[in-house]
């Protein structure tokens, strides 16, 4: 697989909201609220991991490399190319580790079971990347929940993690969620295909939030 892998077109629109009840959240998985700054927080592996928007609130200060996105993607089916949907995306990316989680634009309050699908159409999704280690000349490793070589017929998917929309609140401008997943290796070899190795990531203890501007059209 070459190592364009991206969804067919991102467009960084920001989102839109309406709240629920999270009454039943285990401790650990308790919301953020409209008090936090805009942030995606995870344990990876055990460590404790958290990107803030705001540049000035991280304190992981050995790279100077940050980047915090959160918009809509339009994503084209690889089993149906005609079909197309759109989902909303949120990504941290702070001192060579990333997380991206990808689902379905929500319309309420709810949870994504994240399935183990060939291939990267589908979502929800989630991916953990870091640049820290290096495999045959490869700069970078990647751990998705999609299985991203396998082939789309035949195939069972299973369920690897979770994404729950634990607050949508379209009139005061907010988003938060909780999320947990397992994702499975690959690297970017020196012939500029991906190939698996044996290793995954656990990715547990995830919550994110994020406030939208006024002016940005919903």
């Amino acid at each position: 697989m070459k190592k364009s892998i991206l969804p067919s077109l991102c467009l960084l629109l920001l989102l839109a909201t309406l709240a629920c009840n999270n009454d039943d959240l285990v401790p650990e998985q308790k919301e953020l609220t409209t008090s936090d700054p805009n942030q995606i927080r995870a344990t990876i592996d055990g460590d404790d991991w958290v990107m803030y928007q705001a540049d000035s609130l991280n304190t992981l200060t050995d790279c100077n490399f940050a980047l915090f996105q959160f918009g809509r993607s339009i994503l084209k089916s690889e089993n149906n190319p005609e079909q197309s949907d759109t989902s909303m995306f949120i990504q941290g990316s702070l001192n060579h580790h990333s997380i991206r989680l990808s689902f379905p634009f929500p319309k309420s309050c709810g949870s994504y079971d994240i399935l183990r699908y060939p291939g990267l159409s589908e979502h929800p999704s989630a991916c953990y990347q870091t640049k820290l280690q290096n495999i045959e000349g490869s700069v970078s490793e990647i751990y998705d929940t999609h299985d991203i070589l396998a082939a789309p017929s035949n195939f069972l998917p299973k369920k690897t993690g979770e994404i729950m929309i634990t607050r949508y609140d379209r009139k005061n401008r907010f988003i938060s969620g909780t999320f947990w997943f397992k994702a499975y290796g690959y690297y970017l070899g020196t012939d500029d295909y991906y190939h698996a190795f044996n290793d995954t990531v656990d990715v547990t203890n995830g919550k994110f939030c994020f406030h939208w501007n006024a002016d940005l059209e919903i």
